[in-house]
């Protein structure tokens, strides 16, 4: 968008007569320019979002050690109350 603005106010401030020719050429390098930049907007979206998934997959399995680690020490406690209620 910068480059559109500096091409155009250059026009307009100078007053520098276009041809067709060199219309249609600008035209064609500043819609290059767009589009570039679009795609790379798209690529860096694409790896925030592959990073923002691995990092949910790294959540998940860390929720689920530490759903695992209290689940052992739940079933550890129980068993061991459970030996002391034998043994009683």
């Amino acid at each position: 968008m910068k480059r559109v603005v500096v091409i155009v106010a250059a026009v307009a401030f100078f007053r520098h007569p276009v041809s067709p020719l060199n219309a249609v050429g600008t035209a064609m390098a500043l819609g290059g320019v767009f589009l570039y930049s679009q795609q790379k907007l798209r690529e860096r979206g694409r790896a925030q979002q592959a990073k923002l998934v691995l990092k949910g997959w790294r959540d998940a399995w860390g929720a689920a050690a530490a759903e695992a680690l209290l689940l052992k020490s739940w079933l550890d406690a129980w068993g061991a109350a459970r030996k002391d209620a034998a043994q009683a």
